[in-house]
């Protein structure tokens, strides 16, 4: 029989930098506890993403055995660091910032629309992967798209998604800009990194359905005419299930993935500052234009197949077998 083998994640999540990275660790390790028998013991460590190198946590990762480790944290252009760990310990780096630094690693995927260069030596396509097909979301995605009604419903079900944190309360702009409309039915998820006092304010408003802590929010997703998402994992999402998606990015890094979804014709991407106008705005031309929201719907899952957890699922058990 089989031993059982060692995973070792290490990932961080916090209200500051969200709860993406952890969303698609977790949705990585089901894939592979699905497909390997007997199933790996695996161990999640984290923090807040400080840009300090916690040594207590390097300690850890340097000292205990493990068969395999991943890696979806900012090493903060310490490329050197894999060579801390054993030469046959094999390496998987899942950020995308790390993707054109890091070396050592058995394998990189810059799971994210911006493409990048891997370091010399290291080859798109053999140890480096990236783009759409890479995209680590919920592989329920191309069923619950194939199963997705396509006809709007009334009211007008939209759905608002800002990912696990919330730091600019842009969600409770979203929401209160959206009050004045008629004919749209309202629900709402919020993460579990979301400040205390915009839970308080949401889980009181009569006029939302609001969803908290979810395993999984495709399904939400799936029921929406219109979404309105952040520009990372929860819009890689609605554009696969064929959702018309506004795009509000958090951060630049968002903003580059907005505007190459805006281009595709996948996703329309709106400016953070802006939301209270051009939310309202947008949400009317799509309720009134059903080739535009037809449009959007057949280029997003042209984009984004849902098939990436597979594939970098795949990679990671051909280097945990060896």
């Amino acid at each position: 029989m089989s031993r059982t083998r060692k995973i070792t994640v290490r990932v961080d999540g916090s209200l500051k930098i969200g709860m993406g990275h952890v969303v698609r660790c977790k949705h990585l390790t089901t894939y592979i506890r699905w497909h390997v028998i007997p199933s790996p013991y695996i161990t999640f460590i984290g923090e807040d993403g400080s840009p300090d190198l916690n040594e207590s946590i390097l300690l850890y990762l340097t000292t205990h055995p493990m068969d395999l480790l991943i890696i979806d944290c900012n090493w903060h252009g310490n490329p050197e660091l894999t060579s801390l760990f054993p030469d046959n310990l094999p390496i998987i780096s899942l950020h995308e910032h790390n993707f054109p630094t890091l070396t050592g690693v058995a394998a990189a995927i810059n799971p994210s629309l911006v493409e990048q260069m891997p370091p010399a030596g290291y080859e798109l396509g053999r140890t480096h992967f990236q783009g759409p097909d890479y995209l680590i979301i919920d592989d329920q995605i191309p069923i619950l798209a194939k199963n997705r009604c396509m006809e709007m419903k009334q009211p007008v079900e939209v759905v608002v998604s800002l990912g696990g944190s919330d730091p600019d309360s842009t969600t409770l702009r979203v929401v209160d800009s959206l009050a004045s409309m008629n004919n749209i039915h309202l629900q709402v998820i919020i993460g579990p990194a979301f400040p205390v006092e915009t839970i308080t304010k949401l889980s009181t408003n009569p006029a939302i359905k609001l969803h908290y802590k979810l395993s999984k929010i495709a399904p939400i997703l799936a029921q929406a005419d219109i979404a309105i998402t952040n520009a990372a994992t929860t819009m890689f999402e609605s554009i696969a299930l064929g959702v018309p998606t506004i795009a509000v990015p958090n951060n630049p890094y968002e903003a580059l993935q907005a505007v190459i979804c805006a281009r595709a014709g996948a996703a329309m991407a709106v400016n953070p500052e802006n939301i209270e106008d051009e939310a309202v705005a947008l949400i009317k031309r799509l309720v009134a234009d059903q080739a535009l929201r037809q449009g959007l719907s057949s280029k997003g899952r042209s984009m984004i197949d849902g098939l990436g957890l597979s594939r970098v699922g795949d990679i990671i058990i051909k280097h945990l077998r060896g």
